[in-house]
């Protein structure tokens, strides 16, 4: 970003507000007028040069403002005339000046041609015109800055509650159907390989006991798996109408097309699941009846329905792998670029995307083959094999998560220290807690230092009680930042356990011998994954009925009211409030001032402690609502 800036601020006439006007003659490259502005700007400066040129020419000044060019091979100026009656013509095939760079920053002089398709710009003293869609608004923090300024920090969002009995529905019929629906795959796969085990056993010459023994053996297993694939077949119909009900929603407020093409992939996905699950039920139900064929062609249904799920499930893990390329090579090539730690993640969600599309399309090919009665042989191993490289592939996103989140908590805890340093002679507000023999550690007494705060509020400010009480709402600001990223490490710890027992599953699965054992484990881990987000939907409705009930009631001696859901909306918004506020007071950036830089990235440290992607937030640059959305999001997310 540095570097970025410091090639910005070496533009011509670029004044100390990103936004503040500057001017250029309409004809600076001729002679006459063209020349007098020249002389002028040199002897009494742009701003004056501007006054004076519009007054004598009779001409609203230029006006000037950073941006920079958003075109992935670069793109050349064109060549224009302007008329006696100012009508500019852009000449296409003539190029002006030296190619531009994807992401260089440029001067947009804001005039368009007879057209309105060609935006005029400056480079490096030559102007001419490129195509308007190429202009963008310069993405840095210097420019949100004079934005937000200029704009004030946004329009607060109102509270919408989220929490939703469908919801629920989901949540609930997935974490049931992942420990049945795994146990049904193993025992399909036991029934596979006594089928192949009657077949050995008749063109062997067994005795017609060894091959009835295998035969009974089979149905059992068979009738297990009915049993089993009834009750997940319930669960698979309830959360897929649930689901199509929740895509609803989705698809309103899908902003872009890839969002749209996302929320149009879970339908499908959805709807397909209700379909399934009603065919299973049919014939489950009937073999559980005594009908080891099921009633009709349900079987043949069934088994059809079940391997084109899997083969969305295939279209769907490959659309979202597409879908993470596009946006890498829109972020690293195309727009702002991307850190190397992202391009590691982003790679990694590819892959993971990829593997998994892979498994449900060794899935897909299996059901085919029993549909077809082929049998199954060694295939359903490759299931819970690539099962392995997946687990691995999100324990690596995973643990990258963990890392991010345990950066941003260290300079949290940094910017921490620097306050109880600097106050430390208060000793109401800086405190000892804690003293063992070769340290002491301070804290704060929140009681004092609230009370404190609102003392300085509540009266007009001194310039020095005025920092205190800028460093009393930042050091409140890094409290809060740091228990987000220690709650965002703690969900990914768990997380990352139940992968690798899931991955202990897969492994064990892949031994044969160790299959039940392995469903179990995956069963586990699956359910459990799901079973903390109903766990957590269901205190955090414990906590919206504290905050509403009264003070007597039963649920605030059992729940936080604090931490209802409207309260945590309208701390985010606080906290956006402060961030913003913490912006727009940034001085001018200098490439040169290491005081300057170093201001800048403690602003971008709370951002990314947030969750947010500084690159995301810039990309909005001027328009401060989207940005407080961005921020309000990020704030919410944990995992």
């Amino acid at each position: 970003m540095a570097a970025e800036r410091d090639s910005g601020s070496k533009s011509t006439n670029q004044t100390s507000d990103t936004h503040s006007a500057t001017t250029l003659s309409p004809q600076a490259g001729a002679t006459g007028s063209g020349l007098l502005f020249r002389q002028l700007q040199k002897s009494i400066g742009n701003r004056a040069t501007m006054q004076l040129f519009s007054q004598t020419h009779n001409k609203p000044p230029i006006q000037m403002k950073a941006a920079q060019l958003d075109a992935f091979m670069g793109a050349h100026m064109r060549e224009y005339k302007e008329d006696a009656s100012g009508v500019i013509t852009v000449d296409e095939s003539k190029q002006k000046g030296d190619k531009i760079k994807n992401k260089q920053p440029i001067e947009d002089l804001e005039v368009s041609d007879s057209t309105g398709k060609w935006g005029k710009i400056k480079v490096d003293a030559i102007d001419g015109f490129i195509r308007k869609d190429k202009i963008v608004a310069k993405r840095d923090l210097a420019t949100a800055s004079s934005e937000i300024k200029a704009s004030g920090s946004g329009s607060a969002s109102a509270f919408e509650d989220e929490s939703s009995l469908k919801d629920n529905i989901v949540d609930n019929a997935d974490m049931i159907t992942k420990g049945t629906g795994g146990k049904s795959e193993v025992l399909k796969d036991a029934s596979g390989t006594l089928k192949d085990d009657i077949k050995s056993a008749t063109k062997d010459g067994k005795s017609e006991g060894e091959i009835n023994a295998l035969k009974d053996e089979k149905d059992k297993t068979d009738y297990a798996d009915a049993q089993v694939s009834v009750a997940s077949s319930v669960f698979d119909t309830t959360a897929g109408i649930a689901g199509l009900v929740n895509m609803v929603k989705t698809f309103k407020e899908a902003d872009t097309g890839s969002k749209k093409a996302a929320a149009v992939t879970e339908t499908i996905e959805n709807t397909q699941k209700t379909f399934t699950g009603i065919a299973n039920m049919v014939d489950n139900s009937a073999k559980v009846s005594g009908k080891s064929d099921g009633v009709g062609d349900s079987t043949a249904v069934a088994g059809w329905a079940g391997s084109v799920g899997d083969g969305i499930a295939a279209i769907k893990s490959a659309f979202f792998a597409v879908k993470k390329v596009f946006e890498l090579f829109k972020e690293g090539i195309a727009g702002d670029g991307v850190t190397k730690g992202e391009a590691l993640r982003g790679a990694m969600d590819v892959v993971n995307n990829g593997l998994q599309s892979a498994q449900s399309a060794v899935k897909t090919v299996k059901s085919i083959l029993e549909i077809l009665d082929l049998g199954t042989g060694n295939l359903a191993k490759v299931v819970p094999g690539i099962g392995v490289a997946v687990s691995a592939v999100k324990i690596t996103i995973q643990v990258y998560d963990m890392i991010q989140s345990q950066m941003s908590k260290m300079k949290m805890t940094e910017v921490k220290r620097e306050f109880k340093e600097k106050y430390k002679a208060n000793t109401k507000v800086v405190i000892d807690k804690s003293k063992d023999w070769w340290r002491t550690t301070s804290g704060t007494d929140k009681k004092e230092l609230a009370k404190r705060k609102a003392e300085l509020e509540a009266k007009a400010r001194a310039a020095e009680e005025e920092q205190e009480l800028a460093d009393i709402q930042e050091y409140e600001l890094a409290l809060e930042m740091k228990y987000i990223n220690q709650k965002r490490m703690n969900r990914a710890g768990i997380s990352l356990g139940l992968e690798m027992l899931s991955m202990a599953g897969d492994i064990a699965t892949l031994s044969g011998a160790g299959a039940a054992a392995g469903v179990s484990m995956k069963a586990v881990a699956s359910g459990a994954k799901v079973g903390m987000g109903v766990a957590r939907r269901v205190k955090q409705y414990g906590r919206d009925k504290a905050a509403q009930a009264p003070a007597d009631s039963a649920w605030r001696t059992v729940f936080d009211a604090e931490k209802s859901s409207s309260n945590k909306h309208g701390k985010r918004n606080k906290d956006v409030d402060l961030i913003f506020s913490m912006v727009s007071k940034l001085p001018e950036y200098k490439a040169d001032d290491e005081a300057v830089i170093k201001q800048y990235q403690r602003i971008e440290n709370f951002i990314e402690a947030a969750g947010c992607s500084t690159k995301e937030l810039y990309k909005l640059n001027g328009n401060v609502d989207k940005q407080r959305e961005l921020m309000m999001e990020s704030m919410k997310k944990r995992e």
